[in-house]
């Protein structure tokens, strides 16, 4: 039997290249390598833990002093790691001044709101068997409420505050809820409940048998398409930047590559990228250029219909070409600017018509006025959405020797 995890499973949806590193090629990072945006989410789940520990075993809600001190020694012990700064601009103080501010807004809402469920498990590792495979999970909280219902908390640090339509799509919890259901078997209702601590806000849903279902049949199809993946391509996102794998990974590999050359002006790589970017330069200037000319023809073209108006002429001769002003009347109908559009749509329509019109294409249009087996009512009416317009056709042609 296969064993997967959410984590393992997020972590191929993000990126297939950094999945195989990890879980197929066995390559794991360098120990207590954290990031300063994850040390801040470890130790708020740390200590949103040992709160919650605390007051299973005491029914003891801690003041935020308290909660304080766990965090900072939390914070501390994790700060003995090697933590990775990715921006220059990074300042860990200020890191750690943003997760005790998550801290007190929680606290004083919790405090607020005051402790109305059972808290009944914390951290607690569950297994749930979807067919040929099993997949652990480790839940932050669960709180019972009477008439057998069971509230599952998860904590985000997310700088991201999500719609509620991309939580009803996400099966993190959904999966949470089948390892509490076979753990309880009694239990009537479960509530999904996500914490956004950065935003102090909770949302909260529920899940129907069939919805679980759904979710159980996209989790097996996930896991076969990792099974069935050969390639493991990399997917680049802003996430990269926290990567331990950068410096092996395809996407990556060749900019650690420059970076340890004392001269990289002359490597084969990085002169074709140099190519490739003045070529499109030189096209983006050419378009830009080539743009100006039309609009610039057009301008011409225009002062050329109104003096061939003026005096009356209908051709002009320059030194070696002759252009040539041809104007007529046609049948034009509303187009999706004019607000007849419509009327005209609901005319046709209400007619039968719609369909032989291709979504009102001109010429079609058109073409009903010729058909003689329509109605004279109906084509007096579709007349009357019509009117004249004049085409001007330009054409430059060499004069002939």
């Amino acid at each position: 039997m296969s064993y997967y995890s959410i984590s393992r499973l997020q972590m191929y949806n993000s990126c297939p290249q950094k999945y195989k590193y990890r879980y197929i090629d066995k390559i794991i990072p360098p120990k207590g390598e954290v990031h300063l945006n994850a040390l801040v989410g470890i130790c708020v789940h740390k200590t949103l833990e040992t709160i919650y520990r605390e007051y299973m075993s005491t029914n003891k809600w801690l003041t935020f002093e308290e909660i304080e001190t766990i965090f900072l020694e939390i914070w501390q012990s994790q700060n003995e790691e090697n933590i990775v700064i990715v921006h220059i601009s990074q300042d860990p103080e200020e890191f750690k001044k943003e997760g005790l501010q998550i801290l007190k807004e929680y606290h004083e809402k919790e405090k607020e709101e005051g402790k109305k469920d059972q808290t009944i498990a914390v951290e607690r590792p569950f297994f749930v068997t979807l067919g040929e495979y099993r997949l652990k999970a480790i839940i932050d909280r669960i709180d019972y409420r009477k008439k057998d219902i069971f509230i599952i908390h998860d904590y985000k640090t997310t700088s991201h505050f999500p719609e509620r339509k991309n939580l009803e799509e996400d099966f993190q919890l959904p999966l949470y809820q089948m390892a509490v259901e076979e753990t309880y078997p009694d239990c009537k209702e479960i509530h999904l409940t996500w914490h956004f601590l950065r935003f102090n806000k909770s949302i909260t849903i529920t899940k129907s048998e069939r919805a679980i279902e759904d979710i159980k049949t996209s989790i097996e199809d996930n896991i076969r398409t990792i099974e069935l993946d050969r390639d493991y391509l990399p997917q680049q996102t802003p996430l990269c930047d926290y990567c331990p794998y950068q410096d092996i990974c395809s996407a990556h590999r060749h900019r650690f590559l420059l970076e340890s050359m004392e001269e990289y002006s002359q490597e084969e790589g990085f002169q074709i990228v140099q190519k490739l970017e003045n070529l499109a330069y030189q096209i983006k200037k050419h378009n830009y250029e080539a743009k100006k000319l039309e609009d610039e023809k057009k301008e011409w073209e225009q002062v050329a219909q109104d003096f061939a108006l003026k005096n009356d002429f209908s051709a002009l001769t320059g030194e070696n070409h002759v252009l040539t002003i041809e104007r007529k009347n046609e049948i034009s109908f509303p187009d999706s600017k004019d607000m007849a559009r419509s009327a005209l749509e609901s005319f046709l329509k209400e007619n039968n018509l719609w369909e032989r019109v291709s979504n009102l294409y001109g010429p079609k249009v058109k073409g009903l006025l010729a058909d003689s087996s329509l109605d004279k009512k109906i084509l007096d009416e579709l007349m009357g959405f019509s009117y004249i317009k004049e085409k001007v056709t330009l054409r430059l042609k060499q004069k002939k020797i």
